[in-house]
């Protein structure tokens, strides 16, 4: 699993990479950031862009209260969704 807590494009935790250390997971998981909320859309490209398509399937799952509609706009990189 790769564990990723956000509170805005440029401050995140993340596990390193897919790992199996639950106490590496959990520390990211009960993590807390006071602020906004935009998802960081550049530490999902650097997980999945780079997989072959051969790779295993893989799924994703984004729990937030707010904030997962920057998904769909711009990144930093000023890219279009869906792009």
């Amino acid at each position: 699993m790769q564990a990723t807590l956000w509170s805005w494009k440029q401050q995140y935790i993340t596990t390193p990479g897919f790992v199996r250390d639950e106490v590496s997971i959990l520390r990211v998981l009960t993590g807390y950031f006071g602020g906004g909320t935009a998802f960081p859309i550049h530490q999902l490209r650097d997980t999945f862009g780079p997989r072959p398509p051969e790779a295993r399937p893989a799924h994703i799952l984004i729990i937030s209260d707010d904030g997962v509609d920057t998904l769909f706009q711009q990144d930093e990189k000023a890219t279009p969704a869906g792009t």
